[in-house]
């Protein structure tokens, strides 16, 4: 994925001219004018040059909860427990590792892979999250269909505090966010609405608190950024590897699932879904991309058409952060058409 003309940032990203990156004026005004509406900050990357940004949210350093984007960031902390070896690989099994883990009756098969790409079957329900109007599978078979719940990346944020010992925000902040050089204050909420035990108990007996691994990140526009250059270069940061190149390489394949729909009730008002718009839709280790479209693209998404874009043939990152009440949502999908067209 790397390109031979790629940089990373220092304290801050380098500033490039948008011409010189093959970002026209009429591109750029078109996205403008979609994250004024959405009320978005945002960070426009090629290359690793900022080429555009956006504070319709408020200052830079304002920091937004990113909400579901975040179990991408839960899914980057698997890669980390694979590179340091707590973690054989994605398709250990999650009980072998985390004896706690509650999975019903077929917890015994259930690996990190069915976990972190939504096939382990685990009910949308207790113990490790409320239902919120997810589909609920009901405790199936794993890896024969997909389910997008909270619930997986929640158990697998506990399975992954249980491993480490510690506070993931602690663990990313040491092995990622520190070494990125991450620019302003990076938050994680604990419990939350999370039915999880706050706590799990750890082999020196200490208790740590149970990062939720569904929502509650806090970042900036372009320090989320980071987080998508350090994807399309592969897990590697100038000259470290902080992820395994398999294991990115993994997060950006489709799963050959179908996607299911996964909201019932008053959220399809928010998130209106039908079969042309889900068949259109694929998943990786917690990253989306599109089924059946010419442009290779990959995102974290969140509610409120939060996300974190990679377009990995063109070297481009983009960010997208805001609140979740003004509708309607304007989504990354919203924008690779128009950063595709535009980088051809």
């Amino acid at each position: 994925m790397a390109k031979s003309n790629m940089i990373f940032p220092g304290v801050k990203w380098q500033k490039g001219n948008p011409a010189d990156f093959g970002f026209t004026g009429e591109i750029l005004d078109a996205i403008d004018g979609k994250m004024k509406f959405a009320e978005a900050n945002g960070v426009l990357i090629r290359n690793g040059y900022l080429v555009a940004e956006w504070n319709y949210a408020g200052p830079r350093e304002k920091t937004v909860e990113i909400q579901s984007c975040t179990k991408s960031i839960t899914s980057m902390m698997l890669g980390l427990a694979i590179r340091d070896g707590l973690v054989p690989g994605l398709d250990a099994k999650v009980k072998d590792f985390w004896p706690g883990f509650e999975g019903g009756p077929y917890a015994d098969r259930i690996t990190f892979r069915h976990l972190v790409t939504m096939t382990s079957g685990i009910s949308a329900g207790a113990p490790y999250v409320h239902p919120m109007e997810y589909v609920d599978p009901g405790n199936i078979e794993p890896g024969k269909e997909y389910h997008y719940t909270n619930a997986q990346p929640v158990a697998l944020a506990c399975a992954l505090t249980y491993i480490y010992g510690r506070e993931l925000k602690d663990v990313l902040m040491e092995k990622v966010l520190d070494v990125v050089g991450m620019e302003y204050e990076f938050d994680w909420m604990t419990g939350g609405q999370a039915q999880t035990p706050k706590t799990v108990m750890t082999s020196d007996v200490k208790e740590v608190a149970v990062n939720i691994g569904s929502w509650g990140t806090y970042w900036t526009a372009s320090d989320l950024a980071r987080i998508g250059h350090l994807y399309l270069n592969g897990g590697s940061w100038k000259d470290m590897q902080l992820l395994p190149a398999g294991f990115v390489r993994e997060s950006f394949t489709d799963i050959p699932h179908r996607i299911n729909a996964w909201r019932r009730g008053t959220w399809l008002e928010k998130q209106p879904q039908n079969e042309d718009g889900q068949a259109k839709l694929g998943y990786g280790l917690g990253w989306w991309t599109s089924r059946g479209s010419d442009i290779k693209s990959w995102n974290m998404g969140g509610n409120g058409g939060q996300f974190c874009l990679v377009l990995p043939e063109y070297g481009v990152v983009m960010t997208k952060i805001n609140g979740y009440q003004k509708l309607p949502f304007i989504k990354s999908y919203d924008f690779v058409t128009l950063l595709a067209g535009c980088l051809k």
